[in-house]
């Protein structure tokens, strides 16, 4: 229970929220186990952007923006309204645009389902834009829908695109 409020507290402040991101992606980078981040970040190309679907917490985001350098620019997109808060959180400062949106095949709304565990503790990490029968009990967000391509026109090119859905 303490180490959770503690958790809590930590992740609800910007400062500390972007130190334990940079730590976590630290601890990724130096990983044997994190290939999909490592090959990501072979992809990317310093003044180019770097697009992030299904952001998380933000992690790759926060890599992406050391290869980026001062010019790149990194486009985060994820849909749960909750989990985004703590992405703007732990990316606070960072050269990253975060967006509250998912990304699909049309612009719009869709009903993003997060299951939620016998405890009461959502499982975002299970979301889904499609129907969900495999869980009980379930969250229900209404979340704005965007094509990438609606989002990036006018933007520069992307070297890496991350999806994580």
């Amino acid at each position: 229970m303490l180490r959770q409020t503690v958790r809590r507290f930590v992740r609800g402040h910007r400062l500390t929220a972007r130190m334990l991101g940079e730590l976590r992606v630290e601890r990724m980078m130096r990983a044997a186990g994190a290939s999909d981040l490592h090959r990501c970040m072979e992809l990317v190309r310093e003044g180019s952007m770097f697009i992030d679907v299904g952001a998380n917490v933000g992690d790759f985001s926060l890599a992406a923006c050391r290869k980026l350098g001062h010019t790149g620019m990194v486009l985060a997109l994820e849909a749960n309204p909750t989990v985004y808060q703590e992405l703007i959180m732990s990316t606070c400062g960072a050269r990253v645009a975060a967006l509250n949106l998912a990304a699909s095949d049309h612009s719009g709304w869709a009903t993003l389902d997060v299951p939620v565990d016998p405890s009461g503790s959502a499982m975002p990490a299970l979301s889904s834009l499609e129907r969900r029968s495999d869980h009980e009990h379930l969250s229900h967000f209404q979340v704005r829908t965007v094509r990438i391509d609606d989002l990036v026109s006018a933007t520069p090119r992307a070297s890496a695109m991350k999806i994580d859905v």
